[in-house]
């Protein structure tokens, strides 16, 4: 399989966005750098070039996920909605967040779900 080439941004967002997904599923200990690298078609030398370790890596991948998540919430927040509006649709955004989410052990424990 030939590799596609991409912009060296959206390289390394693609390899954050595959270290979040198997982290959620494995954890720590369960993420391979090589199941990384195969997923996103490309040599390990270059998830080297990007990330120093497999813990800067996981760092930065669940910090991505943080930020791209919070981004929704803040343009609530200064939107010119009442607070119990702001509130009522930052939880939604929390839930609809979470629930993209494998491996979630109770969607209904969220905001939300089942009382």
């Amino acid at each position: 399989m030939s590799r596609i080439m991409k912009k060296p941004d959206d390289r390394r967002r693609e390899l954050l966005n595959i270290g979040f997904d198997l982290y959620m599923e494995k954890g720590m200990e369960g993420l391979n750098i090589k199941e990384v690298v195969d997923r996103a078609n490309v040599a390990t030398g270059l998830f080297y070039y990007y990330f120093k370790s497999k813990e800067e890596f996981v760092e930065e991948a669940l910090n991505n996920f943080i930020v791209q998540n919070l981004e929704p919430a803040w343009e609530i927040l200064e939107s010119e909605q009442t607070a119990l509006e702001k509130l009522d649709a930052v939880l939604a955004e929390y839930r609809t967040c979470m629930l993209s989410l494998p491996n979630l052990p109770d969607p209904d424990l969220l905001p939300g779900g089942k009382e």
